[in-house]
């Protein structure tokens, strides 16, 4: 209707023609569709579309390809148009748009339009280019019919390239000699008969590529290296040849094959004897599935994975002491008994993608018994899985781990020794049997579900240094009866804690202070909530944070407490029966647990447990040590001790109280007050207070008059003596400590100072011991004591040993306590333990202390720091050291008796000293000695320097200085010792200028030189005292053969090794990254200039990178490609003797006279060196045999010619 109308409009002929041209190009596709699909086939992506019975059907051109010429469909190579083509598929696909059908209705699913007999070209031209044939596209050829032939040039043939190709007329499908590598599935299914050209350069089969193949015989070519997983499933009818030059033949490859198999000569050396298959010198596979042991010979050094695996049969196998390594699985689901590995087994290859089937005992469920004699470090992840039946397992102590569900599902086993173990991985026992842990101290990590669904076990108890339960670590050990956690835990992951010990009562006792975590301990859903038959103990004074989390019930009273203070009683004539009885305080012993207490002298005190106190009974004169434990069973939950201290009737008895702790008003924080309350009611100085006590009491017991007079002012100050009660008198001995300051970085605690001071008061009461005694208050009206002497404060200059807990953030860490005396201020060092506690020894009393991470001291000698240098100088003492750490004000004076002392410098920097007026400089982390000596008469002092002899450190031998120190002038002795089978190469002495000092040879080792006014350093070499090599044996290396001299020379200049003790191998196969490995070792194994590696498959951990970086770096090869250098290819005569070529400098060459070699071969000036200089002579007069593999023999016999 619009065309008509435009020409209705139209009045000169022309225009209405080029209008009408013009209207066309605008008109839709579809307005033009094609009338049949063989019309648009040629078209990728075009459509056909057609109706039938009011149904609208379409078939679509595949986008698979790029063109079509001859019938053959083509697709560039990697997408763009360059001198490379793949043959592709070229098919079609079918939709119905409203009928609901499919492909279903149609007889023929695959629509391809290939058929008849195809040719595919080694070239095609299209548009006036031509391209290459270079591969064979996936499914390009899948379930055809027809013929396909294939021209050299093809190089690789892709995924189910011919699966299922059903070729017209049957006979042989000839796979080029170009071609490098076969897809998976590429062959599956086919009908034909897969031969190979000659000369096949076929490298790499994919997975499953010949699988259910009908042919009688396959036999694939010499050359070929990797063969995919299953690569003959299913092909049990037809008998495979497989060469030796495979290097990864394995179960997976052979699996699903029963068939024949056979191997032709090469490196790998395959083998079957005894139904067990060998090569590589590896154990590789079991191929008769009925035996029942297998005894692997020695010199066998690996056991392929798998390669026992599924065998039912198998009961028993015995490993070789040459034995190094064993791959994945190799015994998995194997009805093997019993094992012992050897202390030769080193490695152990990971399973692949976490598959727990592939442990190496995984679902053995006949092993009953393993014994691992190698020092491994770790029990692999999934080793004894599913191994339900095992009953004993045992390994050495280099044993630190237990790896990812190691022995899951052991129900059988009942005990391991976990002594040595510092990591339990996820899942380690989850389901096992273990009902006995022994000991865990080393244990410093725990992982989810390590004892999960463990019924059996029963008691168990996590060292310090645990901080986390993590999920299900315990979850369902139903049978638990105590669980015991560390005070470093805090927190507890969900479900950690779940159904424990369902069918009787658990403990769990928390030793924690500091929870910072839980996470529903006992299940995530609502009702999750701790079940009644499980108690949990926590310390007295945690107990809020206990029940702040879903731990602990408001209404549970489960705290429990143990802190005993040395006490002091007297002996009474009295008849009342607890006369003679002391309590001990600060217990708490909640229901479940079990108090116990003994006593280190029951002639003095005895002492019984009642309930939650500590009663201690008076015996005779004396001191006893009454030692108290809390239990839970047999488990020790706490233990403290204390010193009682019994006395007769009318004796001052003396006593040590607890803190009294002030804070000072610039703490206002209510967290900070709780963390330096908490330090300070910790301060504990026992001996040192305790003599302090027993020292006033002997004071006043010796003076009657003063006695006398303290128990009238007792009367006096309203202090009420009933019928038979006496008055006695205390000396209470206390620390007074004020909290001072805080400092905090963020919200880490860096700094606490406390002002301690101790004091004493005199307590007089009706009590009979000290724990007894209560002070009476306008409070506490009844109270049987009063203050009768105030306290004060006592001058202590021994000696004090002092403990403090310091918060968390100290923990493990140097201490440094800042000590500002009367006298001076000191600083001394400790260090924390995982807890943050510290003892240290104050040798100037008490006074404040700041406790710091930071070290303020100035200098410090014999482990005191000053906070001036002078300070440490008149410390040191004649001989000490005086260590600067600091360079403040480094000046002093020194007098009064002679003395020499080394200043040593800690700076980090060089100092400068001024003592009596003398300067000098010290370098950092040297020393410099000093002498004063004492006038001896009236004038100034006067000094000389000795100058330090510094040795440095050597190896291979000792060097020996006197003296270390010496003054101008002085002759200064060296004596060097080579250790055996070294001698001394040079011997050294430079001054501050590095000036070379003279030294005189006196023999046997000694020499002297005479000190100049300066240290000096003395410098000492050795070296090992050459000696003929041992000439290396080697059983396959007959005198006569032809490599003979060049293996020897090989192994001599470090070139290779043998491949065992006795062993060269000579004719294995070298890869490419061996020879470039011998060039570089040959060339004295030199560092490669550039780090820049361009090679995608050469990663910096082999041991070859830097030998191929610097073979770059020499032009001896620039890779097969410009990302990759193919390391594991085997390495041709023709590539050997062109890399030596080029390591010699590439020189100019001429002639040449092989017929094998063409004069524009990339080789052919290699070829023609290696023959002028008497390196090869050709396989024969008129060949050189270029791609033929290249031996270990050839290779070294090559490289020794060359380096003559």
């Amino acid at each position: 209707m619009i065309v008509e109308d435009f020409l209705m409009k139209a009045k000169k002929p022309l225009s209405v023609l080029l209008s009408l041209c013009m209207l066309m190009t605008l008109l839709p596709v579809n307005a033009l569709a094609a009338e049949s699909l063989q019309e648009i086939k040629t078209k990728p992506g075009e459509t056909y579309t057609y109706t039938e019975e009011d149904e609208t059907h379409s078939q679509t051109v595949n986008k698979t390809f790029d063109f079509v010429v001859g019938d053959i469909a083509y697709r560039y190579l990697n997408g763009v148009d360059g001198d490379e083509v793949a043959v592709a598929e070229w098919s079609w696909s079918y939709s119905c748009q409203n009928c609901g059908k499919g492909d279903q209705h149609l007889s023929v699913l695959h629509h391809s339009f290939y058929t008849g007999t195809i040719e595919v070209p080694g070239t095609v031209q299209n548009d006036d280019k031509t391209y290459n044939v270079t591969a064979v596209d996936p499914a390009a050829f899948a379930d055809f019919t027809g013929k396909v032939t294939l021209n050299e040039g093809i190089e690789t043939i892709g995924y189910e390239a011919f699966y299922h190709y059903q070729q017209s007329g049957g006979g042989d499908f000839i796979v080029p000699a170009s071609v490098t590598e076969i897809g998976n599935r590429c062959f599956e299914r086919t009908t034909a008969t897969v031969k190979f050209s000659e000369g096949s350069q076929l490298e790499t089969v994919g997975d499953e590529a010949f699988a259910l193949l009908t042919q009688e015989n396959l036999v694939l070519p010499d050359g070929v290296q990797t063969l995919g997983d299953q690569a003959f499933n299913n092909s049990n009818n037809t008998a495979i040849t497989i060469p030796g030059t495979v290097t990864n033949l394995s179960p997976s490859v052979l699996s699903g094959y029963t068939g024949t198999l056979s191997f032709t000569d090469g490196p790998a050396n395959y083998e079957i004897k005894d139904g067990v298959l060998y090569g590589w010198g590896k154990l590789i596979q079991v191929r008769d599935k009925t035996v029942t042991s297998v005894a692997v010979p020695e010199g066998v050094t690996e056991i392929g994975s798998l390669a026992f695996s599924n065998m039912s049969s198998l009961k028993a196998v015995s490993l070789p002491s040459t034995l190094t390594t064993l791959g994945y699985g190799v015994f998995s689901s194997s009805g093997i008994e019993s094992i012992v590995i050897p202390a030769s087994v080193t490695t152990m290859e990971e399973v692949p993608d976490s598959n727990a089937y592939n442990g190496l005992f995984a679902f053995c469920k006949s092993l009953k018994t393993v014994e691992i004699q190698a020092n491994w470090d770790i029990i692999p992840d999934y080793a004894f899985n599913n191994c339900t039946a095992l009953e004993s397992v045992s390994f050495p102590a280099s044993v630190n781990t237990i790896g990812v569900q190691a022995f899951e599902e052991c129900s059988a086993l009942t005990s391991v020794d976990l002594s040595n173990i510092s990591v339990l991985e996820e899942s380690a026992f989850y389901k096992s049997g273990i009902s006995d842990v022994t000991s865990l101290d080393n244990l410093n990590d725990i992982g989810k579900s390590v004892f999960r669904d463990c019924k059996s076990l029963k008691k168990i108890s996590l060292p310090e240094g645990i901080t986390a339960l993590k999920e299900n670590t315990f979850n369902n050990c139903t049978e638990l009866e105590l669980l015991i956690l560390p005070s470093t835990i805090t927190s507890i992951e969900k479900n950690a804690i779940r159904n424990l010990g369902s069918s009787d009562a658990c403990s769990i006792v928390m030793q924690s202070e500091t929870l910072l975590t839980v996470t529903t301990p006992f299940g995530t859903s609502s009702s999750s909530t701790k079940p009644s038959n499980l108690t949990i103990y926590y310390p007295a004074e945690a107990e809020a944070a206990y029940k702040a989390t879903a731990l602990v019930g408001e209404s549970e009273e489960d705290g429990y407490a143990l802190k005993l203070t040395d006490a002091s009683m007297v002996l009474t004539t009295a008849k009342a029966a607890d006369s003679n009885t002391l309590t001990l305080k600060t217990v708490t012993v909640p229901e479940g647990m079990t108090l116990e207490a003994t006593s280190s002298n029951t002639g003095v005190a005895t002492v019984t447990g009642e309930g939650s106190k500590l009663v201690v009974t008076g015996v005779a004169e004396g001191t006893a040590t009454i030692t108290a434990t809390l239990k839970v069973g047999d488990y020790v939950v706490l233990e403290d001790s204390c010193t009682v201290t019994v006395t007769a009737e009318g004796v001052v008895i003396p006593s040590v109280e607890e803190p009294d702790v002030t804070m000072d008003s610039s703490i206002s924080d209510e967290n900070d007050k709780k963390v330096v309350e908490a330090t300070a009611n910790s301060v504990e100085a026992d001996k040192t207070i305790n003599d302090a006590a027993h020292t006033e009491a002997n004071k006043l017991n010796s003076n009657a008059a003063e006695q006398q007079a303290l128990k009238t002012a007792a009367t006096d100050k309203g202090l009420t003596v009933g019928e038979g009660e006496q008055v006695r008198l205390y000396t209470q001995s206390f620390l007074e400590i004020k909290a001072e300051s805080i400092v905090k970085d963020e919200d880490t605690v860096s700094t606490i100072k406390l002002n301690i001071t101790p004091k004493v008061q005199v307590v007089a009461s009706t009590a009979t011991n000290s724990a007894d005694i209560d002070i009476k208050t306008d409070e506490n009206k009844d109270g049987n004591a009063v203050m009768v002497k105030d306290p004060q404060t006592l001058t202590i200059t021994t000696s004090s040993e002092i403990t403090v807990q310091l918060p968390v953030s100290f923990a493990d860490q140097l201490v440094y306590v800042k000590h500002e005396a009367s006298n001076g201020t000191y600083f001394y060092k400790a260090t924390a333990d995982a807890q943050g506690k510290i003892t240290f020894t104050s040798t100037h009393g008490f006074s404040p202390f700041t406790f710091s991470l930071t070290n303020e001291a100035v200098a410090e000698v014999n482990g005191i720091g000053y906070a001036s240098f002078q300070e440490a100088v008149n410390a040191a003492e004649d001989g000490q050291t005086v260590t600067v750490f600091q360079n403040k004000d480094l000046t002093a004076t020194i007098s009064g008796s002679s003395k020499t002392i080394t200043v040593e410098n800690k700076t980090g920097n060089q100092i400068s000293v001024s003592i009596n007026g003398e300067t000098f400089q010290v370098a950092d982390d040297a020393t410099h000695e000093y002498t004063y000596t004492r006038p001896s008469s009236g004038g100034g002092s006067s000094g000389s320097t000795r100058y330090t002899v510094s040795v440095e450190d050597t190896d291979n031998g000792t060097v020996k200085v006197s003296p270390t120190r010496a003054s101008k002038g002085s002759t200064v002795t060296i004596t060097v010792t080579p250790d055996e089978g070294y001698e001394l190469d040079k011997l050294v002495v430079t001054d501050k200028n590095s000036d070379t000092v003279k030294l005189t040879d006196k023999g046997d080792g000694k020499y002297t030189f005479t000190m100049p006014r300066s240290a000096v350093t003395v410098e000492a070499a050795f070296v090992e005292i050459a000696t003929e090599p041992e000439t290396p044996v080697f059983t396959d290396v007959p005198t006569s053969a032809y490599y003979y001299d060049a293996v020897l020379w090989a192994v001599e200049n470090g070139v290779t090794e043998g491949t065992s003790a006795t062993t060269f191998s000579p004719d294995m196969s070298c890869t490419r990254a061996q020879m470039v490995t011998f060039l570089w070792r040959a060339a004295g194994s030199p560092e490669p200039v550039t780090t820049t590696n361009p090679f995608t498959d050469v990663n910096s951990g082999v041991y070859y990178y830097d030998a191929v970086l610097w073979a770059v770096e020499q032009g001896i090869t620039s890779g097969t490609s410009a990302t990759t250098f193919a390391p594991d290819a085997t390495c041709t005569r023709a590539q050997t003797v062109t890399f030596l070529y080029r390591a010699a400098g590439s020189p100019a060459v001429s002639g040449g006279s092989f017929s094998d070699v063409s004069a524009d071969a990339y080789y052919a000036d290699a070829v023609a060196w290696a023959v002028s200089e008497g390196v090869t002579v050709g396989t024969s007069d008129t060949t050189f045999s270029p791609d033929m593999n290249c031996t270990r023999a050839q290779i070294v016999t090559f490289m020794y010619r060359a380096a003559q």
